[in-house]
């Protein structure tokens, strides 16, 4: 198990339905399991490989190396943190609030919404691209790797296999978008 800044647990299980992981001892504060996001990967060690494998979800070692564990764990912490916001994103978006803007637009080319409703979504959106972009690790390399160079390779090929660059741009666009339809109500 590894523990990150980002508040995930990095779990090795063999089944995760038979685990009970609400009575580890590890969660300080426990998320309903339906608000769980979780990135399922499968681990082998082939000796016959000369260096780390990625495909997919597959991830091949040459040894049972934690180092190369943590490389691809803390990849994944980011992966799955980003994958949190893109929740919580698709949840203001799709809110009755939000999609009434444009809906109020199309049909009378105006927009009867409160400018205190306007505000407390300008700063949902804002809050989020400030967790993304600022407040979070999701964009920083971790000083191992840093320190120890033959990791950054595997960890940065489990960010490009996550599409990680790609999936914060996608939101930062589409948060973007939506400051400014609530930009045009203020």
């Amino acid at each position: 198990m590894a523990e990150f800044s980002v508040a995930c647990y990095i779990l090795q299980i063999k089944d995760r339905h038979n685990e009970d992981i609400s009575n580890a001892g590890i969660l300080k504060r426990p998320m309903k399991e339906d608000d769980w996001e979780i990135e399922e990967c499968h681990f082998a060690h082939d000796p016959t490989i000369s260096y780390p494998r990625i495909y997919h979800d597959f991830f091949a070692f040459k040894s049972p190396s934690h180092l190369l564990k943590l490389s691809v764990a803390h990849a994944l912490a980011q992966s799955t943190l980003l994958a949190h916001y893109e929740s919580v994103t698709s949840s203001v978006l799709s809110s009755s609030s939000t999609v009434s803007i444009s809906r109020q637009l199309a049909s009378s080319g105006a927009i009867n919404f409160k400018r205190r409703d306007a505000m407390r979504l300008t700063g949902k959106l804002f809050k989020l691209r400030r967790d993304v972009n600022l407040m979070s690790n999701v964009l920083d390399v971790p000083e191992l790797f840093w320190s120890e160079t033959s990791l950054g390779g595997l960890y940065e090929a489990v960010r490009e296999d996550m599409e990680i660059g790609e999936r914060v741009q996608g939101l930062n666009e589409k948060l973007g978008m939506a400051s400014e339809f609530v930009g045009a109500s203020l």
